[in-house]
């Protein structure tokens, strides 16, 4: 009777793992659906004076002292980037990200938006490691820059330094567009955060079976940093 119990139990574990993963695989397609959707539209680029960088260095540091990042690594990478003249020279702050080679979005505590974003040629993450690594590998890239912060329609700095680059929006973009395409990025936000989430308790599942408590409390803690965003 003891062993038939067993069986069963592990049968049932079985099949929970094969739905699991059955869902995740479906979440993977639809999120690159999703995103295939979202870059299908493009657009013209939009030339804007040139910016020097000690303007930049002094913007950003401006808007570091003034305005808190929703996400603080993004904070340490901005700080980054206004210590490295070099990268300096590639970064262009930007009215629109949508459509340009290699973009990054951050957000400020006070709006509603994605914390971070790091888009380069389609691809998508919200790990400011990952985009450092990127930045740090390839120098001679540019890098555009969206920033969402309260009062940013009027913020005399911010205007100061958008540059060339900045992507048109089409004749017919009305504000209803606008909107919608925002809560389009919330929802693929949503989405890939929901599918890291799922693929860490699984691991974390996995490491209390092997008693692994070392395994363990690193899934735990990315699990509270993925939270934590």
């Amino acid at each position: 009777m003891g062993e038939s119990w067993q069986t069963q139990f592990l049968e049932i574990g079985r099949k929970a793992t094969r739905v699991r993963r059955i869902q995740q695989n479906k979440g993977q397609k639809i999120l690159a659906s999703a995103r295939a959707a979202y870059f299908s539209h493009t657009g013209g680029l939009v030339m804007r004076h040139t910016v020097t960088a000690t303007d930049k260095k002094q913007f950003i540091r401006w808007f570091l002292d003034h305005y808190e990042l929703k996400n603080p690594e993004a904070e340490w990478l901005m700080q980054y980037l206004a210590q490295n003249e070099q990268l300096l020279s590639r970064v262009h702050f930007t009215d629109h990200f949508r459509n340009l080679p290699k973009a990054m979005l951050l957000s400020t505590t006070c709006v509603q938006m994605t914390a971070f974003k790091y888009y380069k040629n389609k691809r998508v993450t919200s790990d400011v490691e990952k985009a450092f690594l990127d930045v740090h590998n390839h120098p001679e890239e540019d890098l555009y820059i969206t920033l969402y912060f309260s009062d940013r329609n009027v913020c005399n700095e911010y205007h100061a330094v958008l540059e060339g680059g900045t992507q048109a929006e089409p004749p017919s973009m009305t504000k209803a567009d606008i909107m919608i395409s925002l809560q389009a990025e919330m929802w693929l936000d949503e989405l890939e955060r929901g599918l890291c989430e799922r693929e860490l308790r699984e691991q974390i599942d996995q490491a209390l079976d092997a008693r692994d408590r070392a395994r363990f409390r690193e899934l735990s803690f990315r699990l509270s940093q993925l939270f934590a965003r």
